[in-house]
């Protein structure tokens, strides 16, 4: 229904516009009515309109777009109405003589017809869909997953296979028995996700014309040759057709990744458009070569002909749109571009809408609306726009306010279905019984054969009246068979105990086998267990469900058998299934028990030490022993056994584990949460709070000297890589700042064949051992102190011990897995972007990067969820992660290649041979220029030139993502940032002075243009950053240069002065050395350090003082020199007296290098620091 109401009017417009050139004569009349009966939303007429201009015209090229309204209106005003049109139009059509596109015509009207007969004369409809002969038999292949949607572009085995005899291909060879051939993946594999293969041969005498229908992501492959990719990024229709030549040899394969469905039907033609009932071969492939095309039916070269743009790009539109793809968009915004009105406002966004997946954050959803909302303002009577503004007050759920602007626009939309329906629908959610009642039976009747009206009469009656439900639900399966009409019949029969009339109603109406899991259900509550079981049976031969083996063993335990054969093989194909699993466990041994209890024992033996020695040391709190088991399982379940056993000595102790945060996210299960006194005894008060997603255990028991055992497990914690079928967790600290642990243990429990990679602590043992067809991978960490915060620890699992596992095997799995989950986000609008970004090379980079870091608000660093382009660009604003998608995609579109690369900062740690998508930090993008250089583009931040990247990322080694594997290459990020400063400083006798203050800041030390921002704050901050430096500064006037030229230094030039700057006495004037301390001094804090020191960012200074003395001055301070140099870095003061100008000069030159400095080596790196400073400080003596 959302579509329809637009395609009606695009194809008025695309027809009024007198497309073929065709004089107008009662075709063009017909058109005029047309489009005047969609503004006043008057179905009967729109009907009446264009059955008559099909029946008078059905070859002529505007008809074609108008086949498709028949069957959609078939809903509203009768099937059989319907069917009788269309049937009519392909008589004329098969009757006229030849011309273009007549079995084009043929075949749409065809699946048309069959479209409205489906669920309503399923005789008629085979007879219609034996003409279509659609391909019935094939080899179905899979199911394949691994990198999620990048499973498209993997090659599985069937794409490396040279014939079908090998039992890995996992084949099985079907012969359809649906109505319409339609080959539904779902209904045969298990588990019903990633990928499937599905091949047929044949040989064929001449040219041949492939056409698929499906809805979902799929690869078309000719004779092992990939043609076309349908989705995924790539142009998506709901039927592409593929004209192949130059063989008598095909083999078509389809690769179907499951979204939404897992369909798709294939129908092939001759070449002149004729199905052809084709004999596939199931047991050859062919690999001959051929010739090939893509091809798009008939109107489309006539429309491609067209010369008025505006004629051309509504037709197009509509041509796309029946084609199911947001191609279409753009057309329409053309059309809208062209002539502002109501219907091409409307159009716009209902296409917007309609392709937003109603997501309502998306660029498409929020610009659909506001377009909208001017089409109803452009036309106070176009009632489809009054009725789209009526539906989004409804769905925000006002329903008063909805109910007011209904009544308003009432009148003028009362033979508009969608809102009469809608209407209804808000008398009935509203709970105005009477009002409902009233407006249903006016709905019937005027529109007496809409099946949705008495949907909506079913529904309300389903709370009200259930017989009168139960009657309404019979009469609309007599109009048309609906699913969810029968799903909601059987339930209402069900709640009623009249099983046998639920069964008689899926006997007599599903013909899909779409109830055949509720005629099971149905036929053991009537007892019939041996017609269940061979319904079983027999679905089990289709598709090896698990959910039968589950009902098998519930039949075997009803009638006293042991069940557990059955659930086994369930447990087998589905095994986390958890309580299914523990009952299993329980009826094989007897006794009930925790599913693992590898650190069971630990933590008892921890609770009993405490109960005899009490808790070691003297902290606040101290982990006595915390123990993480993780299961994976071949379905892709996961849970975590956790133990937690927690001595609290003081109050702080109290107040941090008074409320227990549950580390995973996930279904929380307890198992023992006691708290245990001093005087021995225990209690296992606790209560769950949910917060924000998390789960906490307040404690409210817990006191001085007591002792915390918490034992839970959290099923389905993993959940990354998202869409894929690997395994990982986060890198996670095993210990906490200032928290002791006495002995961590963790474990990952797996079928063997599951690459499992444990990452633990250097120089931490993992072990490995077997049993029971489980392979348990594991490590203990013993005596954790408590580790102190210092400053400049850098990444906090540089010092803290951590734990983590991942089943990735290399870098190529995580590029791979990458690639799928970017796939469809570089959406840019081309032409926007060939009309804002003009020139080449490096300088249109520049001006891509400077428009996407200062344009768009950044909005954090976080990785791994993936946004459209078109999405970032709508909303201004994105993380790191989208910014860097959006620049590619800008670029994409101005022919500029780009990659995107994954990086982590040097202080991160280093994570060997394990791969996990955790293991990096942070997102570039790589231009290459050459295949020598290129530019690195980081938008972690607003402020950084074009080719800059943060200091603790230049120079280390990023994993480029290719569009078929990955690269590592050194990041270059145009060198260390640094600051160069310039004072003169004129001394008065008494010591205060005039100072005249540039700095520049170059590189990444460039980003403190953002504290200068704000124009109302500039002068504040200028005062700030000077009276940081200089004591005592009163600065006068202030000044900033390249503030936007991000390309260039950054300058912050004062005029001011300062009090007490030099010391007069004894006829001499003593001033220090440099004004301004070096940047290295933030790193000495401390006399000694326990953890590594991290300089993120190199110190790069360089000073220039000008010292003016005052006049008389008499002995000038000699020359002075100063070096050091070392393997932290170099500095050099040099100091010069030029008695005839009473000026002495100082430079400082200062370089501290970026990196770890180890504890042992502090005492070394502190000395360097103090040499440096005590230069600094060294005083200059002047005589007066």
């Amino acid at each position: 229904m959302k579509k329809f109401t637009r395609y009606i009017l695009w194809t008025a417009i695309f027809c009024a516009m007198h497309v073929s050139g065709f004089p107008v004569d009662d075709f063009g009349e017909r058109e005029r009515r047309i489009m005047d009966n969609f503004r006043r939303g008057d179905y009967f007429g729109l009907y009446r309109e264009i059955e008559g201009l099909l029946l008078n015209h059905p070859l002529r090229t505007e008809s074609f777009l108008y086949y498709y309204d028949i069957a959609r209106m078939a809903d509203i005003l009768g099937h059989d109405r319907a069917a009788s049109t269309l049937e009519k139009v392909l008589v004329r059509v098969e009757g006229a003589g030849e011309s273009e596109g007549k079995e084009t015509a043929r075949l749409n009207l065809l699946m048309e017809m069959e479209k409205v007969l489906g669920g309503r004369d399923a005789e008629r409809a085979g007879t219609v869909t034996r003409k279509l002969a659609p391909l019935r038999r094939w080899v179905l292949m899979g199911p394949w997953s691994r990198y999620g949607p990048g499973d498209l572009y993997h090659a599985f085995l069937p794409e490396l296979a040279t014939s079908l005899k090998s039992p890995d291909l996992k084949a099985r060879r079907i012969q359809l028995d649906t109505a319409d051939g339609t080959l539904r993946c779902e209904k045969y594999l298990h588990p019903a996700s990633g990928v499937a293969y599905a091949a047929a041969s044949f040989r064929t005498r001449g040219a041949v014309r492939i056409r698929v229908y499906s809805g979902t992501w799929y690869a078309l492959f000719i004779n092992g040759r990939r043609v076309l990719t349908n989705g995924a990024g790539e142009v998506a229709r709901r039927c592409r057709v593929v004209r192949v030549w130059g063989t008598d040899e095909v083999t078509v394969t389809l690769k179907l990744y499951r979204k939404r469905s897992w369909d798709a039907r294939v129908i092939v033609t001759d070449d002149g458009g004729r199905p052809l009932e084709i004999a596939a071969e199931l047991d050859r492939l062919y690999f001959s070569g051929f010739r090939y095309t893509e091809e798009l039916d008939h109107p489309f070269a006539s429309v491609m002909a067209m010369e008025d743009p505006e004629k051309k790009a509504i037709s197009l539109a509509s041509f796309f749109d029946e084609l199911d793809s947001d191609e279409s968009i753009a057309f329409y915004k053309k059309a809208a571009d062209a002539r502002k009105d109501a219907a091409n406002s409307y159009l716009l966004a209902a296409a917007l809408l309609g392709y937003s997946d109603d997501d309502a954050s998306s660029s498409r959803y929020l610009e659909g609306w506001r377009i909208m909302g001017e089409a109803a303002k452009l036309d106070g009577d176009f009632v489809p726009a009054l009725h789209r503004v009526f539906r989004r007050i409804y769905d925000s759920k006002d329903y008063l306010k909805a109910l007011t602007y209904g009544k308003e626009i009432y009148a003028k939309s009362a033979r508009y279905f969608p809102f009469r329906r809608d209407y209804a629908r808000l008398m009935r959610l509203l709970g105005y019984r009477k009002e409902f009642e009233a407006e249903s039976a006016k709905l019937r009747s005027d529109f007496p054969d809409a099946v949705f009206a008495l949907q909506e009469e079913a529904a309300y009656y389903r709370k009200h009246n259930r017989d009168r439900a139960l009657a309404l639900y019979a009469e609309l399966l007599q109009k048309v068979y609906d699913k969810k009409t029968l799903s909601s019949l059987v339930s209402l029969l069900r709640a009623r105990s009249a099983h046998r009339d639920a069964l008689a109603a899926i006997e007599r109406y599903d013909r899909r086998g779409d109830f055949d899991k509720d005629r099971m259900a149905l036929l053991v509550e009537l007892g019939e267990y041996e017609k269940a079981r061979e319904l079983i049976f027999k679905k089990l031969v289709e598709r090896e469900d698990p959910y039968y083996y589950l009902q098998l063993g519930y039949l075997d335990q009803r009638r006293g058998d042991d069940p557990l054969m059955h659930w086994k093989r369930y447990l087998e194909l589905k095994p986390s299934y958890f309580t299914l699993a523990e009952y299993a466990r329980y009826l094989e041994k007897g006794v009930m028990e925790p599913p693992v209890t590898l650190h069971t024992g630990a933590a008892a033996e921890a609770v009993e030490a405490w109960r005899k020695s009490g808790a070691p040391g003297d902290a606040q709190s101290t982990v006595l022993f915390r123990g993480r088991a993780f299961e994976l399982f071949r379905d892709g379940g996961s849970r975590v056994h956790c133990e937690d056993v927690i001595a609290l000595e003081g109050q702080k102790g109290i107040e941090k584990w008074g409320e227990f945060r549950i580390p995973y996210r996930g279904s929380f299960t307890p198992v023992r949460v006691r708290v245990y006194t001093p005087d021995g005894g225990f209690t296992d008060s606790y209560t769950v709070q949910n917060v924000d997603g998390a789960k906490y255990i307040n404690l409210p028991s817990l006191k001085e000297k007591s002792l915390a055992w918490l034992s839970y497990s959290v099923e389905n914690p993993v959940n990354e890589p998202a869409l894929s079928q690997f395994f990982s967790i986060p890198m996670t600290a095993a210990a906490d700042f200032n928290e002791p642990v006495s002995r961590f243990s963790f474990a990952v429990l797996s079928p063997p064949e599951l690459p499992v990679r444990l990452l633990a602590p250097a120089e931490t043992a993992v072990r490995e051992s077997a049993a029971g067809g489980v392979t348990v991978r594991s490590f203990d960490i013993a005596g954790v102190p408590s580790i102190a915060r210092e400053s400049y620890l850098g990444h906090r699992l540089g010092v803290l011990p951590f734990y983590s596992f991942s089943t990735m095997t290399d870098l190529g799995d995580l590029a791979a897995w990458y690639r799928g989950q970017l796939r469809g986000c570089f959406d840019a609008d081309g032409e926007f972007c060939r009309a804002r970004f003009t020139g080449s090379g490096r300088d249109l980079v520049a001006k891509v990067y400077d428009f996407v870091a200062r344009e768009i608000d950044h909005r954090g660093n976080y990785l791994y969820y993936p946004a459209k382009a078109s999405d970032i660009l709508y909303r201004k604003r994105g993380t790191s992660e989208e910014k860097v998608i959006l620049a590619k995609a800008i670029l994409d579109r101005l022919g500029v290649l780009s990659f995107i690369a994954l990086a982590r900062g040097f202080d991160f740690p280093e994570p060997g041979d394990f791969v996990s998508p955790d293991i990096f930090t942070d997102i570039l993008l790589y231009v290459p220029l050459s295949s020598e250089r290129g530019i690195w583009l980081d938008f972690s931040g607003t402020e950084f030139g074009c080719g800059t990247v943060s200091g603790d990322l230049d120079g280390t080694d990023a994993m480029v993502v290719l569009s078929d594997g990955y690269e590592m290459k050194r990041v270059e990020g145009g060198g260390d940032g640094a600051v160069k400063s310039r004072y003169v400083v004129r001394f008065t006798p008494e010591g205060s002075a005039l100072i005249d203050a540039a700095v520049e800041f170059s590189g990444s030390r460039g980003a403190l243009r953002k504290k200068f921002r704000d124009p109302e704050e500039r002068e504040k901050s200028a005062q700030s950053f000077f009276s940081a430096v200089i004591p005592s500064v009163d600065m006068e006037d202030f000044s900033l240069e390249n503030l936007e030229e991000r390309s260039k230094p950054f300058r912050v030039t004062m005029k001011g002065g300062s009090f007490g700057l030099a010391t007069p006495g004894n006829n001499r004037l003593l001033f220090r050395t440099a004004l301004v301390t070096s940047e290295a001094w933030e790193y000495i804090r401390y006399p000694s350090r326990k953890h590594p020191l991290v300089i993120r960012e190199a110190v790069l200074e360089d000073d220039l003082y000008e010292y003016h003395l005052p006049a008389g001055t008499g002995a000038m301070p000699p020359p002075a020199d100063f070096s050091v140099k070392g393997r932290f870095g170099e500095a050099e003061l040099s100091l010069r007296g030029d008695a005839a100008r009473r000026v002495v000069t100082v430079k400082k030159k200062i370089h501290v290098k970026r990196g770890v400095i180890r504890p042992r080596d502090y005492a070394d790196f502190l000395e360097f620091c103090m040499k440096i400073k005590d230069a600094e400080y060294r005083n200059v003596s002047a005589g007066l």
